[in-house]
């Protein structure tokens, strides 16, 4: 799963390996942070659960590419994947 979305990130996008995040049964738990821009129009990080597909981790780095939270609407399956709510 890590090789592809480093493969999708590519250059959109910093991924980085925590042994855990907190929400641990939810794996794979995915944070999307926003970019400065999106920061200032109130963005806040997302985190995704459950993110084991290529398919999501593509969605993910379409998402990035497009500017990522408080920038661009998560794709589809992105939004169908549960969030950790709570987490920060």
């Amino acid at each position: 799963m890590l090789t592809a979305l480093n493969a999708a990130a590519g250059e959109s996008a910093n991924v980085r390996v925590a042994d855990c995040l907190g929400p641990c049964e939810r794996a794979d738990v995915v944070v999307v942070g926003p970019s400065p821009e999106g920061r200032q129009r109130g963005a806040r990080p997302v985190w995704v659960a459950r993110v084991g597909t290529p398919r999501v981790a593509d969605a993910l780095a379409q998402w990035t590419r497009a500017g990522g939270p408080g920038i661009a609407e998560a794709p589809p399956a992105v939004l169908a994947r549960p969030s950790v709510t709570g987490a920060e």
